[in-house]
C-alpha cells in the first residue's frame, strides 16, 4: 500500500506541476493564437483597402477635371467597395496632382492642372472605423488602424471626332501665325486657309475630288498658335472657338453630323467645298445647343496630342444669339472655308485685356482620317472621354 500510495502522489504532483504549466503557458499561446488570427485578418483587410483605393482612383481619374465630381466619385465607389464601410475614404484622403512617368513621383496640384489623383483608403481612428481585433484581449490591442493608397493617372484614349465650330476671329488669312507660316514656305496665306482642293483647281463632286481636299491646305505638322477671341461672357463675347458638347444640339445621328459637318451652301462653283442639304441649312440658325468658350479655366482641359479634330472652319463669324431658355444658340449659316484635322497641343499667353488664351494647335494630314471618323465627342474633348490606370 505504501508504495502503491508514493506512486499515486507522484502523479498527482506531475499533474499539478502540468496544470500549473498550463496556467502559465496558456496566455501565451492565446496571445500567439491572437497574433497570428488578427496579423490574417489585418493583411485581409488591407488586401481589401487596396482594392477600395484602386477603384476609387480610377473612378476619381475619370472624372477630372471637375474636382468635386472626382471626390464624391472616389468616396462613393471606396465605400462600396468595402462592404458599404461608410468613412474608408474622406474629403483629405483625396488628393489632385500629377505624375511623373520618369521618376514615378506624384506632385500634388490644383485640380484643374492634375492629371492624377492619390487616394488612401483607410480603416482608422480618425475615421471612426478603426478595425477591431477578434482577440485583441490577448494581445494587448483591441483596434488598429489601416490603410492603402492607389494613385490613377488619366489616359485619354486617342481618337477621332468633331467638337469645336472655329470662325474667322481663330482661322483667318491675317492671323499671324498663319502668315507667318505663308511666308515660311513661300505660299499665300489666303490660300492657306481654302479648301486644297480649290487651289488645285478642282469642283466638288468631280471624280478626282477626294476627302482631304475638303480640308484647308495647311502642311501637316505645321504647328499654330491661334487666337480664341475676346469676352468673358456669353452675351458680351466674339469668341472664335464654339462648343458643341451640349445635349439641345441637334445633328444627333450620324448621318445627319457628317452632312453638318461637311455643309457647304451653294453660293457658286467658286466657294462651294462640301454637301449642301436644305434640311440642314434649316437648322443653321438657330443652330441649338452651341455655345462660345468664353471661360478660359476650361482650355486646359481641351489639350490632348493623342485627340484628332476635325472641325468646319468658318470664313465670317459664328454669331451668338439669346439664351432659348437654358439652351445657347447661334447664327451658323456663314459661309465655310472647309474642315481642319488638327490636335491641341498647348495652351498659349492670354494676350491680356479681356482676350481669351491662345491655342496651339498642330495640324494633322487629313489623309490619316475617313468621313466615317466623324462623331461628336464628350465634355473632356475626346469621343471616348478619360479613362484611367492605376500606376502606385
Amino acid at each position: 500500500m505504501r508504495t502503491a500510495t508514493n506512486k499515486q502522489r507522484g502523479f498527482d504532483q506531475r499533474s499539478g506541476s502540468i496544470l500549473v504549466l498550463i496556467a502559465v503557458l496558456l496566455p501565451v499561446l492565446l496571445g500567439l493564437a491572437a497574433f497570428a488570427i488578427d496579423i490574417g485578418y489585418i493583411s485581409l483587410t488591407r488586401s481589401r483597402l487596396q482594392g477600395a483605393a484602386d477603384s476609387a482612383a480610377l473612378a476619381a481619374a475619370e472624372e477630372l477635371p471637375n474636382g468635386e465630381a472626382a471626390l464624391a466619385k472616389a468616396k462613393l465607389i471606396g465605400g462600396f467597395n468595402l462592404n458599404n464601410t461608410d468613412g474608408i475614404v474622406a474629403n483629405e484622403d483625396v488628393e489632385f496632382g500629377t505624375w511623373n512617368e520618369d521618376s514615378e513621383f506624384f506632385t500634388t496640384s490644383a485640380v484643374a492642372d492634375a492629371d492624377a489623383v492619390r487616394v488612401t483608403a483607410r480603416r482608422s481612428s480618425a475615421n471612426n472605423n478603426s478595425l477591431s481585433l477578434f482577440l485583441g484581449v490577448f494581445s494587448g490591442m483591441s483596434e488598429t488602424d489601416v490603410s492603402a493608397t492607389s494613385i490613377a493617372l488619366i489616359s485619354k484614349r486617342a481618337g477621332i471626332g468633331t467638337r469645336f465650330l472655329i470662325d474667322d476671329e481663330m482661322i483667318d488669312k491675317d492671323i499671324t501665325s498663319i502668315e507667318n507660316l505663308a511666308n515660311a514656305i513661300g505660299r499665300d496665306a489666303e490660300e492657306l486657309v481654302t479648301a486644297r482642293g480649290f487651289n488645285d483647281g478642282k469642283n466638288y463632286g468631280d471624280s478626282d475630288w477626294s476627302w482631304e481636299d475638303n480640308f484647308l491646305d495647311i502642311p501637316a505638322g505645321a504647328q499654330l498658335t491661334l487666337p480664341t477671341g475676346q469676352g468673358t461672357d456669353y452675351d458680351n463675347n466674339d469668341a472664335g472657338l464654339f462648343d458643341i458638347d451640349n445635349p439641345d444640339f441637334p445633328f444627333t445621328s450620324a448621318e445627319d453630323f457628317r452632312d453638318f459637318v461637311m455643309y457647304s451652301e451653294s453660293g457658286g462653283d467658286s466657294s462651294k467645298w462640301g454637301t449642301d442639304k436644305s434640311s440642314i441649312l434649316n437648322q443653321l440658325d438657330p443652330l441649338r445647343g452651341v455655345a462660345p468658350i468664353t471661360d478660359d479655366s476650361i482650355y486646359s482641359t481641351f489639350v490632348d496630342p493623342d485627340f484628332v479634330h476635325i472641325s468646319p472652319i468658318f470664313e465670317s463669324d459664328v454669331s451668338t444669339l439669346d439664351m432659348n431658355g437654358s439652351t445657347p444658340q447661334v447664327n451658323a449659316k456663314g459661309q465655310r472655308r472647309g474642315l481642319l484635322a488638327f490636335k491641341i497641343i498647348a495652351v498659349g499667353n492670354n494676350p491680356g485685356g479681356s482676350d481669351l488664351p491662345y491655342l496651339i494647335l498642330e495640324i494633322v494630314d487629313p489623309s490619316t482620317t475617313t468621313i466615317n471618323d466623324l462623331s461628336p465627342t464628350s465634355g473632356s474633348g475626346s469621343a471616348t472621354g478619360n479613362s484611367a490606370r492605376t500606376v502606385q
